[in-house]
């Protein structure tokens, strides 16, 4: 979720800078965009537990309860 904000957040304030009547230089926006967000995101590297922690069904159970009325 934090990466649609970052990236919606720069688009809104290129958005932003277009209505005031400030050129827009498309190529210079994307590689903007790649390098502060995407590239870093898709970069990000971090280790997590191979071994079960918890109750795995409860989890998947309160998981399912909190996202049941997305899946059907």
């Amino acid at each position: 979720m934090v990466w649609f904000n970052c990236k919606l957040k720069r688009i809104y304030n290129t958005l932003s800078h277009i209505l005031q009547s400030k050129p827009f230089n498309e190529k210079l926006f994307r590689q903007d965009l790649f390098e502060q967000i995407e590239s870093p995101f898709a970069d990000f590297f971090t280790d997590y537990a191979i071994d079960p922690q918890g109750d795995t069904v409860e989890i998947a159970e309160t998981l399912y309860d909190r996202y049941k009325e997305y899946v059907h």
